[in-house]
């Protein structure tokens, strides 16, 4: 009995997301040359919709309302349309937020919080999305990326207002990026509120371990116990005070032992900034969406 002949082609990785930090205000024109084009999404992440701040310096508490830090008007739903018929595999997300104690979720009141944060997101999105006339979304999601949070409401503000932007239909992508020492509030977040999330941007380089085999145990354990297989993304900084324990070959070495051993849902790096000082510029950028795609050497 003769046998069916095994295919030659070789079998294609699965579908995989890579994601840049970014500020649009630092670079013109915008840097669209780092996308792969095998990558399956390409997503530039807009840094950031800051909220504003009331109160003492020493406590600042957040008011929910978001404003973009980049300039709306230099880099506008024209740029992104364009960008995006000469890329379709490109998608942008604004990061809510920010970096810092200085950009800490503390709400003054919880419920004007969610209602003023709905309100002024919602703003910002339509500003890019109602000038669309093909009615496709310009902006395709937000990330959630605090630092810091200094409030017992963190889950059910965030949460409220994920699952509000997606029903109203504002956005198709919702991400939250953990980080160790909010690794609780975020887990939280996540185990309510898993239909709304779509990935898990954690940043690693904030973990206190030294050795590839540390992280290899660290990203299992995320991935087993806490986020899921299909969600987990492995996040990278190219700032170089950031990557002590996290340096750029134990991300690489990381990122060969996860993919040769079965699935990395992607890869992002924060931030763009940094990463044009490489040399060559980009350089981590190159290589991860190789290693997504199957075509590192």
């Amino acid at each position: 009995m003769s046998s069916t002949p095994a295919s030659s082609n070789p079998t294609p990785p699965p579908p995989s997301i890579f994601r840049e930090y970014i500020d649009p205000n630092h670079f013109r024109p915008f840097p669209n040359n780092i996308i792969n084009p095998n990558i399956s999404e390409f997503h530039f992440v807009l840094t950031f919709a800051v909220e504003t701040y009331q109160g003492e310096a020493e406590n600042p508490r957040g008011t929910g309302h978001f404003n973009s830090t980049w300039d709306i008007e230099r880099f506008g739903p024209a740029d992104i349309r364009s960008l995006k018929q000469a890329h379709t595999n490109a998608k942008f997300v604004i990061s809510i937020g920010g970096r810092g104690a200085d950009h800490s979720f503390n709400p003054v009141d919880s419920e004007n919080w969610i209602r003023n944060a709905e309100c002024s997101l919602t703003n910002i999105l339509r500003r890019y999305n109602n000038e669309n006339e093909n009615l496709e979304k310009i902006i395709d999601g937000i990330d959630v990326y605090y630092e810091y949070i200094n409030s017992d409401h963190f889950n059910h503000c965030i949460g409220e207002l994920i699952n509000r932007l997606k029903n109203e239909n504002l956005v198709d992508v919702v991400s939250i990026t953990p980080s160790r020492n909010v690794l609780p509030q975020y887990s939280a977040l996540f185990q309510d509120n898993q239909a709304a999330i779509g990935l898990v941007n954690y940043q690693f380089h904030t973990e206190d371990v030294h050795t590839v085999g540390d992280f290899i145990h660290r990203f299992y354990y995320l991935r087993s116990t806490v986020f899921g297989q299909n969600k987990l993304m492995v996040g990278f900084s190219t700032v170089p005070g950031e990557y002590v324990n996290f340096s750029p070959p134990v991300f690489i070495d990381l990122c060969q032992q996860i993919i040769e051993s079965g699935f990395l849902k992607g890869i992002s790096v924060w931030n763009a900034s940094y990463s044009a000082r490489y040399l060559p510029p980009f350089y981590i950028e190159q290589r991860a969406q190789a290693f997504l795609t199957g075509s590192d050497d």
